[in-house]
């Protein structure tokens, strides 16, 4: 199974397996579809079970680690499923409105 998720991750160029000895990440797929940034964003919310969750939180997960998102991208306040809090200067809180 790990080999397989290897191969799929190399022809994905998201990393290089070819020196067996290492494994390198290469370059982040970048997001620039809104839409798509905010199923992520949602996605990542539904499947560790949060109805909230400070952005950096959701920057940090694992689902996100091959990808990079736009600031184009980055649109969930125009989404109606998610409600944005800031607290303090540097804090900003997603809420999931789940149905």
């Amino acid at each position: 199974m790990r080999q397989w998720f290897l191969q799929s991750l190399n022809q994905w160029n998201i990393l290089d397996c070819s020196d067996k000895a290492k494994v390198k990440s290469l370059a982040k797929i970048k997001l620039h579809d809104p839409v798509f940034a905010t199923w992520l964003c949602e996605s990542v919310m539904y499947s560790n079970q949060r109805e909230t969750i400070s952005l950096n939180e959701l920057l940090a997960d694992p689902a996100f680690f091959c990808f990079e998102l736009s600031h184009g991208a980055f649109q969930i306040n125009r989404s109606e499923r998610f409600e944005i809090v800031h607290q303090g200067v540097h804090e900003t809180i997603l809420k999931l409105h789940f149905d």
